[in-house]
């Protein structure tokens, strides 16, 4: 373990002593033990007391917020992720903020200073990557970093209202619906009444040389239930896997449902662990964005199948509800219809046009990686991976953005 954390640790390295902090054409030469001081106490003296007075006393408290709002990071993983084509999108970004004293972007010296920093404790701020930063002098420019800050807070404010007009919207509609007795209707809290068992399957789609595992739940003696019963498939979230769906998938069974919950290869949690013990470059494949879609389709083919053996004809394939998470919460769009607007996505993804405030644009952004492969082109943004069994759709937290207004 000692051997372990020695390779990690970086090597002593010039750390800045003064930053300067930018306002527009305004600029303030402060010592970096000035600016801890204010982060630390509040207390703000010299150059900084000169500097601040153009700001009002809520963008200070901002400002000091943001030096020290702190985040607990492991080294090994975020030293690799910061080598992602993903980490590189990150830090070209935050590079726009914490600049060279030339004003040059900051990317390469945040990752020396973020990963030094990390070394430490583990628990990291802004002003301890200001302490980390490799050289004798650093920009920050404190009008980006307060614009960002308010975005931030728009959006959260936006979803906070969107979320209370739903909200208002459903109390509406329940004051004006007839009158439900609750007693009658079965408690959908509780394990339903065909209990559930579990069928593990390893499929291999020969046209795309891909493993699709999954793990279906049906009810416990599918011979006992009357007619058919419908397919539901879950689709988990970057770094993930079915196991984190295995409690719901056995409940939703036991109701009288078929539960099916594909592994993505290639954005699984093996993928993941890959990227942090360095076997991997990237925590995702871009291709992703068509395979995922395509394993449910797989899937669901594989379930017709074998439904008349494996499944004693119960399943109704024709009749799919598609739900998920995160990237999962894509690949069920995608399913039901949803296309990829690349143009939009190359806008967006611009660092040099637009702060990328939402962290799963980073994400999204890894789509233009398909760029120069047209036929996936074609298909994700315009022919759209659709699968017309899809009949409900269930997208929490969904990756949306790059599917455009639309």
């Amino acid at each position: 373990m000692a051997l372990l954390t020695l390779a990690w640790a970086p090597l002593p390295v010039q750390a800045a002593e003064q930053v300067f902090l930018d306002l527009g054409p305004f600029s303030r030469a402060v010592p970096t033990d000035v600016l801890m001081e204010f982060a630390e106490t509040g207390t703000a003296r010299d150059q900084l007391a000169v500097f601040l007075r153009r700001l009002s006393p809520e963008q200070q408290d901002t400002l000091r917020t943001v030096l020290t709002t702190s985040r607990e990071v492991d080294l090994a993983p975020i030293s690799q992720w910061f080598y992602t084509a993903m980490g590189e999108q990150t830090l070209l970004f935050l590079g726009k903020f914490a600049q060279t004293e030339a004003r040059l972007n900051g990317q390469q010296a945040l990752r020396a200073a973020i990963i030094a920093a990390a070394a430490e404790d583990g628990d990291i701020a802004l002003i301890d990557v200001i302490q980390h930063f490799p050289s004798a002098s650093m920009r920050l420019d404190v009008g980006q970093v307060l614009n960002t800050g308010q975005q931030i807070a728009d959006e959260v404010s936006t979803t906070r209202q969107l979320i209370d007009t739903l909200r208002q919207q459903v109390r509406d509609a329940l004051s004006q619906a007839p009158a439900i007795d609750l007693a009658t209707l079965p408690d959908l809290t509780q394990p339903g009444p065909y209990g559930s068992r579990r069928i593990s399957l390893v499929l291999e789609d020969t046209t795309r040389n891909r493993t699709v595992p999954a793990v279906v739940y049906v009810p416990q003696n599918l011979s006992a239930i009357q007619g058919t019963i419908p397919v539901v498939v879950i689709s988990h979230g970057l770094g993930d896997s079915p196991a984190s769906f295995v409690d719901i998938a056995s409940h939703v069974a036991s109701h009288g449902f078929a539960v099916a919950l594909p592994e993505h290869i290639g954005s699984n949690f093996s993928q993941k662990q890959a990227m942090f013990s360095w076997l991997s470059d990237e925590p995702f494949k871009a291709r992703e964005f068509l395979d995922r879609p395509l394993d449910v389709s797989y899937l669901l083919d594989e379930l017709e199948r074998l439904n008349g053996t494996t499944f004693e004809g119960k399943l109704d394939v024709s009749r799919v509800a598609a739900v998920g998470h995160s990237f999962g919460g894509y690949t069920a769009l995608a399913l039901a219809g949803a296309t990829v607007d690349f143009e939009r996505l190359a806008q967006r993804c611009d660092p040099q046009a637009n702060l990328i405030v939402d962290a799963a644009l980073v994400l999204e952004c890894q789509a233009l990686e398909l760029i120069d492969q047209p036929e996936v082109v074609q298909q994700l943004g315009e022919t759209s991976t659709q699968d017309e069994r899809v009949k409900l759709v269930m997208a929490f937290a969904p990756v949306s953005n790059l599917l455009g207004p639309r």
